[in-house]
């Protein structure tokens, strides 16, 4: 029974831990009626949209929850500088998470809604965002990395796995972009030290 309550507790902290997964927006600009969102499956291997891969750090952290280690992060820019939340939104940033335990698809979903919740999105909101990040997110393993890329009105996925990146899905909606980078990013969000390591205020 306390391997029970044991495994009990870790799983609860690790759906705590899971409800910061999923890619940031200022959340009185974000509060507004539903919207038309258009979300594309990528092909695996495109030529384009891979700049960001040249683009400096802003900041990293790790997010651990007592002795849970579960991800790594980095934010990038193409100056190494980002503006404040909300015009952050609106210029060109990545950022990419490292996994250090395995995650399901499924598991990104549910934390990503319980996040929006949190960040007082309506569910008449949420509910089409997420439908239409269903189809994209993957069932990642430890080591496994999954980077969100923003360019104001729309955003992309990218999928790395045993060292091969690949784009797996596309937003074309800059109020989804924008939720999406207030998991992280939004003043509001759930882990205000992350955050600020992540726009390189601390370390």
């Amino acid at each position: 029974m306390i391997e029970q309550g044991k495994n009990r507790t870790e799983q609860s902290w690790l759906k705590i831990v899971l409800l910061t997964i999923s890619f940031m927006a200022i959340l009185g600009a974000v509060k507004k009626p539903a919207f038309a969102s258009t979300v594309s499956q990528a092909k695996a291997n495109p030529s384009q949209h891979n700049e960001w891969r040249a683009w400096q750090k802003v900041g990293q952290a790790r997010l651990s929850i007592f002795w849970f280690d579960i991800y790594d992060s980095v934010l990038y820019s193409p100056s190494g500088q980002v503006a404040n939340w909300p015009q952050i939104t609106h210029q060109p940033t990545a950022l990419s998470i490292t996994y250090l335990r395995d995650i399901s698809a499924t598991d990104f979903i549910n934390a990503t809604e319980e996040q929006w919740q949190k960040l007082g999105f309506s569910q008449a909101q949420i509910t089409p965002w997420i439908s239409k990040l269903e189809g994209i997110f993957p069932n990642v393993a430890e080591g496994d990395s999954l980077t969100y890329v923003s360019h104001n009105q729309r955003g992309e996925f990218w999928f790395a796995s045993n060292s091969a990146s690949n784009l797996i899905g596309e937003i074309d909606d800059m109020e989804l972009n924008q939720a999406f980078l207030a998991i992280w990013l939004s003043p509001s969000t759930s882990y205000p030290k992350l955050r600020a390591q992540l726009l390189g205020e601390t370390r």
